[in-house]
Parts: C-alpha cells; sequence; structure tokens
C-alpha cells in the first residue's frame, strides 16, 4: 500500500512540491509528471515503482533529445502542433523544457499562424480540453460557462 500522506519531492535539484497523488495519478497529472527523470527516492515516495521502467535519466537532456526528434520526425506545422500540445498534455515539465530551448522554431507552430489552422480543423486535432469554450450562437451561457472553467 502506498502512504496518502503528503510526499516532498525535489524538481530540478531547487523547488519542492507536496502532493498527496501516488501511482497513476502523479503519471497523468501534467504538472506533476517527470517520466523517465523521477529519481529512485522520488519512485519509491509517489509509488511509481513498477510503473515506470527501471531507467532514470540524471537530467532532462536525454528526454529533450528524444522529444525534439518526434517532433521534428512530423511531416507538417500542424503534426508539429498536436505533437506539442500531447506533450504539454502528458509532460509540462519536458513540454515548457523544449519549449525554451527552441522557442524560436516552435513558437510559431506552437501559436500563431499554425494555430489558426489548428482552429480551423479542430475536430480533426481536437486535444485535451484546456480553457474555456464560449459561444456566439449561446451569449446567455457566457457566466456559467466561465464559472464552470
Amino acid at each position: 500500500m502506498f502512504s496518502r500522506h503528503a510526499t516532498e519531492a525535489v524538481v530540478e535539484g531547487q523547488s519542492v512540491f507536496k502532493t498527496k497523488a501516488r501511482g497513476y495519478d502523479v503519471l497523468r497529472d501534467p504538472m506533476l509528471n517527470k517520466g523517465l527523470v523521477f529519481t529512485a527516492k522520488e519512485r519509491d515516495a509517489l509509488g511509481l515503482t513498477g510503473l515506470l521502467g527501471d531507467t532514470v535519466q540524471p537530467d532532462m537532456e536525454q528526454g529533450l533529445k528524444r522529444a525534439y526528434e518526434h517532433y521534428s520526425s512530423q511531416d507538417s506545422d500542424l503534426a508539429k502542433h498536436v505533437y506539442m500540445w500531447q506533450l504539454h498534455d502528458s509532460n509540462a515539465t519536458l513540454f515548457y523544457a523544449l519549449m525554451q530551448r527552441h522557442l524560436l522554431e516552435m513558437l510559431p507552430v506552437v501559436y500563431d499562424p499554425t494555430v489558426g489552422e489548428a482552429i480551423e480543423k479542430f475536430s480533426q486535432v481536437y486535444t485535451r480540453p484546456r480553457g474555456v469554450f464560449l459561444s456566439i450562437a449561446h451569449p446567455d451561457e457566457i457566466e456559467d460557462r466561465l464559472r464552470a472553467a
């Protein structure tokens, strides 16, 4: 059984966070998930032993390299856009580190102008919901929709 008390874990050698999440709940939360960068101590404390392979990456470098290779292998800017938001949905730490490293290259793909194409093809490239969707067809629902978000 896993302990349900809050566990402290060091993130990138400096920040400390406390969470009651354990096991798959940690891996499903993009703000907590660090993938293979979790140390053995963090894996034990967070109930991740057995849920990740035995490989522990000493830092983010290998993950950044692998993520950039996946990004680069996409055949269009729209596919790169979708890949990046899927990465954000699974591992926000890796997403932001990758964006920071390749900002000038990736910014036009994640935001303008590619986001315009993603909006036009929303039903084809749907990813995890984020934000709030307001409809001009339902102005009377704006307050309810904002409250729900």
